[in-house]
């Protein structure tokens, strides 16, 4: 009988390397992940608190970011002011007044063609100062042409159509005026300020000629760019 050899080659491989316990990889992925939570989070915050103007704005951002790098940011704000008074119960009957003067006027867009179509442009709010109605531009409709005091067509068809709703009520308004940061490039004395203030009183203009008594209108402001 023939002895044979039979030979056996063991190939051993070694185990994968694994995440020890006391490995810092983790600790990397996990403060990743809490940077972006709280990013999240704050950014859900800011969002909550915005005004739909300002929700707007950031959206039109996001979509256009290169556009709105040189949007004109025109836009009236007119306020139905509160009296200053220390009663307790005056305040509270004003501010009813002002509740009832924001639907009033809510009701008016609603119900009115030409308010209606523009509804995504005009924002109600009561603030400290007293109602507020801001009107602002949208990508296909602005209030006054780039650099100009000069109220478009539909803007004062829009104001005058408030007018019979901001009557009904004893309070004064204010009429804000608002523009871009683009500065004027031949003019050193025309500057954004006048130009806001110009836009604020071209609002009152409007108002006037649709209807409200000068005597409403306690101040005319026009805010930086």
């Amino acid at each position: 009988m023939t002895n044979k050899l039979e030979y056996y080659v063991v190939v051993k491989r070694k185990p994968r390397k694994t995440w020890a316990a006391h490995s810092g990889t983790w600790k990397v992925a996990f403060a990743d992940f809490a940077v972006a939570m709280m990013a999240f989070f704050l950014l859900m915050w800011i969002l909550n608190r915005a005004t739909a103007p300002e929700i707007k704005a950031i959206s039109e951002y996001f979509i256009h970011p290169a556009a709105h790098a040189k949007s004109v940011a025109q836009e009236i704000t007119i306020t139905a002011t509160t009296p200053k008074t220390k009663a307790e119960k005056l305040a509270a009957q004003e501010l009813d007044k002002l509740t009832q003067l924001k639907q009033l006027l809510e009701n008016k867009i609603e119900q009115t063609e030409p308010l209606k179509n523009y509804k995504d442009q005009i924002y109600l709010d009561i603030s400290n100062e007293g109602l507020r109605v801001q009107i602002f531009d949208n990508d296909k409709r602005a209030m006054f042409p780039r650099s100009s005091a000069r109220m478009n067509g539909y803007a004062v068809a829009l104001l005058a159509n408030l007018v019979p709703v901001i009557n009904q009520v004893d309070n004064r308004i204010s009429i804000t005026g608002h523009t871009d940061a683009m500065p004027f490039q031949k003019s050193d004395e025309y500057t954004n300020w006048e130009l806001s203030t110009d836009r604020a009183n071209a609002a009152r203009y409007a108002l006037i000629a649709g209807g409200l008594a000068e005597n409403k209108i306690a101040r005319i402001v026009g805010l930086a760019s």
